[in-house]
């Protein structure tokens, strides 16, 4: 056994001993790799801080943790970086991942009254930052009534921060505002201080009530108290005097209908009103202009008086006129010179312009504030319908009446008339403006187009042969007509092949027209009934007869014969053309195919002695071309060639005296057959043997 535990290399020598006690070693080093080195390191974080993203060297291992870390919870976290180098060692680093808590920072606030003292915030645990509308440092002035949000931030040893937020509430003081008063020599009033407090303390003598008589001059404080304990206070100065100070109030001005309402600013029990216009109340409602004059009395002998004038002004005089107008007109309506203006069509200006029939009501309102209102109706009269009909389109020599219609109106045509109708004979533009009893105006325009009658050609009747076409060409005027075929096509020529009356129209703007027919006659092509192709050696017949069978007139081949037979030495297509007695014709052609067999006979042995009976070695065959042979001994030498089928070889080498021995030769042979001299084709081949014997 090895231990591995320190890295380096160790020689290792195996020895071993046979039964013979024959010995043999072998020494192999035992390699121990390094563990690769590692370092991983964390920071510590505050709790709910971005997510880590662990790094190490060397890169490319894995965290037991992952790569990222989320600090979402306080605590210490064991992260253990494992890596693998390249010799497949393995080594791991493991290091604590701290999350400190965030800080849990306390604060309150108590809501306090505008103008109270400042306040100065305790937040826990101290030295944290308070922030918000009107924070200094740590302290708030509540000069203003409201709420205000306060956060207080603090940052722990550890660098973590957390806030609280508190809403600092500023409660309004109380209002209070009472009048000051008068009251005669040897009288009293009472001082109220009004609903809605949670308490009140007049001074002098802190009287807690809400009202005190009083009968002696001198300044009263009150302080009142809401539900909120907010404080306010108010002075009340009391007067003794034995005139009575009586205000009607400043002078007045209404408009005619109108009314105006005056009031004695004195009241209390046992008063005595005595107005010179004959009212005894404290208040009364005038219509009439003049001046109000009242004496006020009360009980204790106290007394004064006062005068108001009222003015009463005319109301404004809005005038506005009725008025006609016409369609498509419009009028002006003038509201004259006042302050402001009010239409019942929601305009705010003096004047206004419309052209829709219909009431519209003035308001005015002048200097004095006075208003008025004045109604004028608008009257639109439609315009006269003048309808003149569509445009005109006809040929020469027609005319057309325009009737402008309205019966009873004035009438002004273009062309000088002023008729209701007119009569146009002639090429243009007819205009007519009428006018009726309300001296309202119609118009209308309408065009007329008289149109050239065309002349139109078309020739002769034609005659064609089946299956031909023929032009039908038209001679038109003016140039500028549409011809239209009874085919449905349009132009000056058409291309037509069918028998029948052919109509052509002319028209020179759809109207105006003109026809001319001519007849096509066709006439049928000779019958002609189809050749038998052939197929035919001509090397064993010299030629062969070909006969087409038509009711034609004439013939004519492609080889120039006119005859309906004709004879033939060698294959091909021929073509004939019959013609009729009008000269249709018909065409008809066959194939003549020229096919001769072929066949080639090689025997396989001689006896060249002499004898007269087998000599000589023929090759025998029937159409065969190119023919060549050559005959080869068994060492490969050639001993015989030729390239005539008809000469044979008689056995002696090379056409000399000197006799083959009786032995086996190879022949070879190139040729081509009949067929493949028609088609092009190369050169067969054929290899056999022959045996000379004897």
């Amino acid at each position: 056994t090895f231990n591995p535990s320190t890295a380096g290399t160790t020689a290792v020598t195996y020895s071993y001993t046979d039964a013979n006690s024959c010995s043999n070693t072998i020494t192999t080093n035992q390699v121990v790799n390094a563990k690769p080195v590692l370092t991983f390191t964390t920071t510590p974080v505050c709790e709910g801080s971005a997510t880590i993203n662990f790094t190490a060297t060397p890169a490319g291992g894995t965290f037991s943790t992952g790569a990222t870390f989320n600090p979402s919870t306080p605590g210490t976290t064991a992260v253990t970086y494992s890596y693998t180098d390249a010799n497949s060692c393995l080594n791991t680093v493991t290091t604590n991942q701290v999350v400190n808590a965030k800080p849990n920072p306390t604060f309150t606030t108590t809501p306090v009254c505008e103008g109270s003292v400042a306040i100065t915030f305790n937040g826990a645990p101290t030295g944290g930052v308070y922030s918000g509308t009107g924070i200094s440092g740590a302290t708030f002035s509540p000069t203003t009534p409201g709420s205000t949000l306060v956060t207080y931030t603090y940052t722990d040893a550890n660098s973590c921060v957390n806030s609280v937020s508190a809403t600092q509430v500023v409660n309004p003081k109380p209002l209070i505002n009472l009048p000051d008063q008068t009251i005669c020599p040897g009288g009293s009033t009472n001082l109220d201080a009004g609903l809605g407090f949670n308490s009140y303390v007049w001074a002098p003598g802190n009287v807690p009530a809400q009202v005190i008589p009083v009968n002696a001059a001198g300044t009263y404080t009150i302080t009142v108290t809401d539900n909120n304990g907010c404080q306010n206070s108010d002075d009340v100065v009391v007067s003794v005097n034995s005139n009575l100070n009586i205000d009607l109030g400043p002078d007045k001005e209404i408009c005619i209908g109108g009314s105006q309402t005056f009031t004695v600013n004195y009241s209390a029990l046992g008063v005595i009103y005595t107005w010179l216009s004959g009212e005894n109340t404290k208040t009364i409602t005038a219509t009439t202009g003049g001046t109000y004059h009242v004496d006020v009395v009360d009980p204790l002998g106290c007394s004064g008086s006062d005068d108001v004038v009222l003015t009463v002004n005319p109301l404004p005089q809005p005038i506005l006129v009725d008025r006609k107008i016409c369609e498509g007109q419009s009028y002006t309506f003038d509201g004259g010179n006042f302050s402001k203006y009010s239409w019942s069509s929601g305009e705010q200006t003096k004047t206004i312009n419309k052209s829709v029939g219909g009431s519209y009501i003035l308001t005015v309102t002048d200097a004095k504030n006075c208003v008025a209102s004045d109604t004028a109706n608008l009257v639109v009269n439609q315009n006269p319908v003048v309808n003149l009909g569509n445009d005109y389109s006809g040929c020469e020599g027609t005319n057309v009446i325009f009737d402008a219609g309205n019966t009873g109106s004035t009438y002004l045509w273009n062309t000088g008339a002023s008729t209701q109708t007119i009569n146009v004979t002639t090429t243009g533009s007819y205009s007519v403006l009428v006018t009726d009893a309300n001296n309202c105006k119609g118009k209308d325009t309408a065009n007329t187009n008289f149109i050239e009658v065309p002349q139109l050609e078309i020739g002769s009747d034609k005659e064609i042969c089946e299956g031909e076409t023929v032009d039908l060409n038209a001679t038109v005027s003016p140039a500028s007509s549409v011809v239209r075929w009874s085919t449905n096509e349009t132009g000056l020529s058409i291309n037509v092949s069918s028998a029948g009356k052919y109509i052509a129209t002319a028209s020179n703007g759809g109207i105006c027209s003109a026809k001319d027919t001519l007849e096509l006659f066709t006439h049928n092509k000779p019958k002609i009934f189809p050749m038998a192709e052939q197929t035919l050696c001509f090397l064993d017949t010299n030629a062969t007869e070909i006969t087409v069978e038509s009711d034609g007139a004439t013939f004519l081949w492609n080889n120039n014969a006119t005859t309906s037979t004709i004879s033939v030495a060698q294959g091909g297509t021929y073509s004939v053309d019959v013609f009729s007695a009008f000269g249709c014709k018909a065409s008809e052609s066959v194939v003549i195919h020229e096919k001769c067999e072929s066949s080639l006979f090689v025997p396989n042995a001689f006896s060249p002695n002499e004898d007269g009976k087998n000599d000589v070695f023929y090759v025998e065959g029937v159409n065969i071309y190119d023919f060549e042979l050559w005959i080869f001994d068994r060492w490969g030498e050639m001993i015989y060639h030729c390239q005539d089928m008809s000469q044979g070889w008689n056995g002696k080498r090379n056409n000399t005296m000197q006799e083959a021995q009786i032995d086996v030769y190879v022949w070879k042979i190139n040729y081509k057959y009949w067929d493949d001299k028609e088609k092009g084709k190369p050169l067969k081949e054929r290899v056999g043997t022959v045996t000379i014997i004897k």
